[in-house]
């Protein structure tokens, strides 16, 4: 029996994959400095520009291409890369290797001729893990929610040491998702999707937060408990959250952060002016002073915690630190106030997770009377696993339109159709909205009076579709 397993798995692709790169045939991510032109499908996304910009800065030539046009590869292009919209195996027939990511399937074209050419493929999770063994420091940022803030946080406090950045979003201040710099320190956000984290090398990890997520490509929350320690192995440096239950390496020194006094570093005297928050600090026990932040949101005060414990650990010192942590503007698309229609300010924010969407219910309704919500699922399968959750979150807007589920890289599943919950929520509350379109809902807004804000909610389309048509 036990030769039978051995001669199944000969034959099969992880196999074949691990007998050539043995002996050298398949090219391992190492190899990566001797091929000069490299290929990206699927380099409109917001990770796979920011490497893009990364694999250019190494000295590689680097082309890619796109289904559409979109914000990233628009932006690469006017930077004078080789980009492509459409997808065909004219564009590869010159590269050396591929990047793809988790959004591209076997039957693309390009990959298609990758495969029958043999052209090393890499995929977006290895590319990203390479690049953080190039730094002497590397800082990698996890959890279910705060991950594109908290990293562009700590990179504003780590300003003085230069450091690099990757990050699934766009500052506010220069609209960069991606900064190659010269420096030692490689800030990055960590993606827990299909366990692409795993591969990363990190000095220091931080875990903003676990909760059930991406229940597609994990079992339970114990197969999402095993992927974060994989994860934080080896760290020498871990900032978690208060209660965050994994068990790690006893040569990682663990700080905690939160806003209880038994954390090693947390905040106390929490004041807030219109969703903007003040609050005393206190590390190990000695108190470091006041802080004053520019961003709203209740939750930005344990995202600037995280900040702080890593640029305490890296030397920073504590009057830069104050004065960066008010200078800091945050990323787009979270609490984004974009422009106005029917002079009603149209603000977006990334939440597409119950928590994190009732973190910003409660942020919003803190400066605002008379919000209408606006909330768009993103993917079946979220939909469906949280759907009780969504029901108990969405429950709290008093005035919610619904747009339909965003696929992403799904296809229909009808237990995730977000018509399953405008048919529950509307059962209780009669001014809650289905509309099937965003045309339709900009319709909608043009026509509308006595809101002093509309908030739109999700990780799908609605945010670049209303970016083209408000008034600025």
């Amino acid at each position: 029996m036990y030769y039978k397993h051995f001669i199944a798995f000969c034959l099969s692709d992880a196999g074949i994959i691990q007998y050539l790169r043995e002996f050298r045939i398949y090219k391992t991510m190492s190899d990566i400095d001797s091929l000069s032109k490299i290929h990206f499908i699927g380099i409109g996304g917001v990770s796979m520009s920011a490497l893009a910009r990364f694999f250019k800065k190494f000295g590689h030539i680097v082309t890619g291409s796109d289904r559409a046009h979109g914000i990233y590869i628009d932006s690469l292009a006017g930077d004078g890369y080789d980009v492509y919209v459409g997808q065909s195996e004219e564009y590869i027939k010159r590269c050396d290797a591929v990047i793809i990511n988790s959004a591209i399937h076997e039957d693309n074209p390009e990959l298609i001729y990758a495969r029958k050419y043999h052209k090393p493929v890499f995929t977006r999770s290895e590319a990203l893990a390479y690049i953080s063994t190039l730094y002497p420091h590397t800082v990698s940022v996890a959890g279910t929610h705060g991950k594109t803030t908290t990293t562009a946080f700590i990179h504003h406090l780590l300003g003085s040491l230069n450091p690099s950045l990757h990050l699934g979003g766009r500052l506010k201040d220069n609209g960069c998702n991606a900064i190659a710099s010269d420096g030692e320190f490689f800030i990055t956000e960590a993606c827990e999707y299909m366990r692409n984290f795993t591969t990363l090398t990190s000095e220091c990890v931080i875990i903003t937060s676990i909760e059930a997520e991406h229940m597609d490509c994990y079992q339970d929350m114990e197969d999402i408990l095993d992927a974060y320690t994989t994860f934080a192995r080896g760290a020498k440096y871990a900032i978690v959250y208060q209660d965050c239950p994994i068990n790690f390496d006893k040569s990682t020194r663990v700080i905690r952060f939160g806003l209880d006094p038994e954390c090693d570093i947390y905040a106390f005297n929490i004041t807030q002016v219109r969703g903007v928050y003040s609050f005393d600090i206190k590390y190990f026990g000695n108190y470091l002073g006041h802080i004053r932040l520019s961003i709203p949101g209740s939750y930005s005060v344990q995202n600037c915690l995280c900040a702080i414990a890593v640029a305490l650990v890296y030397g920073i010192d504590l009057s830069t630190i104050i004065d960066r942590c008010r200078s800091f503007h945050g990323t787009m698309r979270r609490d984004d106030m974009i422009g106005h229609i029917n002079n009603i300010p149209i603000i977006c924010d990334y939440a597409h997770h119950p928590h994190s969407i009732d973190l910003c219910i409660s942020s919003m309704l803190e400066r605002y009377t008379h919000p209408l919500f606006v909330f768009e699922p993103h993917t079946y399968s979220r939909t469906r696993t949280l759907f009780g959750d969504f029901v108990t979150t969405l429950s709290r807007a008093r005035d919610l339109v619904l747009l339909p589920t965003y696929p992403a890289r799904e296809v229909y599943d009808k237990l995730g159709d977000c018509i399953r919950l405008y048919d529950v929520l509307h059962r209780s509350n009669r001014r809650v909205m289905y509309l099937s379109s965003y045309d339709q809902l900009y319709e909608y807004i043009r026509g509308i009076s006595g809101y002093d804000a509309i908030i739109i909610l999700g990780a799908g389309g609605a945010y670049n579709y209303f970016l083209d048509r408000v008034d600025k």
